[in-house]
């Protein structure tokens, strides 16, 4: 998946938040219970199960698993990896695509935190911006907890690598 350089050592890794898989999982669980008011509500008289429906909401079942599964191997798959010497961003696309970048301590220029929304405040989880002087000017963590302790965790680590010189 990643090769670390030579005497490269990993400080952190950070993942989405858990209210992000949350909230997807309470969508599919709506989902899963959705065929089962309809058929409550859609006045089926004696209320017999048919076979018919039976077949249909297991497919249903299966589907709605098929699409949990897509989003949490996309949620467990997303990691940010902080090492001594670079910041590592690993973005999982579906099931069979992965987009990974790579920035450098000497190429980072700004590193700003946005957390929006009440919900986001009271659980503490937001974006990181990581402005560079590198061909793609801004990366955007998303959704990810504690984002001021991990920016200062990228700060401490850019110092580390390069110190300031007295003037």
């Amino acid at each position: 998946m990643i090769t670390l350089h030579e005497n490269e050592k990993i400080i952190a890794k950070v993942r989405k938040h858990w209210f992000v898989i949350f909230t997807e999982g309470l969508f599919l669980l709506f989902l899963v219970l959705a065929p089962i008011f309809f058929f409550l509500l859609s006045g089926n008289k004696g209320g017999a199960i048919t076979p018919f429906f039976v077949l249909l909401y297991l497919a249903w079942l299966l589907a709605v698993w098929i699409i949990f599964f897509v989003l949490w191997t996309d949620f467990y798959l997303d990691v940010l990896l902080i090492t001594d010497s670079r910041v590592v961003d690993i973005e999982q696309i579906g099931l069979f695509a992965r987009d990974m970048a790579e920035l450098r301590y000497e190429n980072i220029q700004d590193i700003r935190v946005e957390i929006g929304g009440i919900i986001a405040t009271l659980l503490n989880f937001g974006n990181l911006h990581i402005q560079t002087a590198g061909v793609q000017k801004e990366f955007v963590i998303k959704h990810i907890p504690h984002p001021d302790q991990v920016k200062d965790l990228i700060s401490a680590q850019q110092h580390a690598a390069f110190p300031q010189k007295p003037t």
